[in-house]
């Protein structure tokens, strides 16, 4: 039983990114004709708005299988390549990169990041896990909001002027 079990679970892990990588290729396909159709100038406006909301709902389809595919590469392990990393670097670049969208959202950012802050990890786990903490603190916040980033030898704080969530703290 114990092995009809490992079974079943290898076969699903598998089927599961065959899957996410297998959608990748339509979607691919799809949103290069609808950037196509997009660029036509002989469409009426609900032609236009209805191409609109395509590339959106393709686009989130999009970000569930590349979001599939990589827990199904977490689950198999396949980041293992653990280094030494500078977070205080690693959190600047990617501060540098959201400039234009904080300008654009009216949020002011204020950041305290201690020099030369090292962990241990894998680069592309870490990058993702700090773009999404920041891309959270920028969707959830409101017009004209705050950010405060704080990076200190033991501890990363990522706050914004967002409303309270109804979310069990």
């Amino acid at each position: 039983m114990t092995n009809k079990i490992i079974s079943d679970y290898q076969l699903l892990k598998e089927f599961t990114e065959n899957a996410s990588h297998e959608f990748q290729t339509p979607i691919a396909i799809i949103q290069g004709k609808l950037e196509n159709m997009l660029e036509e100038n002989n469409l009426s406006q609900n032609q236009m708005n209805s191409l609109i909301e395509m590339q959106s709902t393709l686009s989130r389809l999009s970000k569930m299988t590349t979001s599939l595919s990589l827990l199904t590469k977490i689950e198999n392990h396949e980041f293992n390549n653990t280094e030494k990393l500078n977070l205080s670097e690693i959190l600047r670049a990617l501060l540098t990169e959201y400039e234009e969208l904080l300008i654009l959202k009216k949020i002011s950012l204020s950041f305290d990041l201690a020099k030369d802050i090292e962990i241990s990890g894998d680069r592309v786990l870490v990058q993702i896990m700090l773009t999404n903490l920041i891309t959270n603190a920028i969707r959830h916040n409101i017009e004209s909001g705050k950010i405060n980033l704080t990076l200190s030898a033991n501890m990363l704080i990522i706050w914004n002027s967002g409303l309270p969530t109804d979310v069990d703290q």
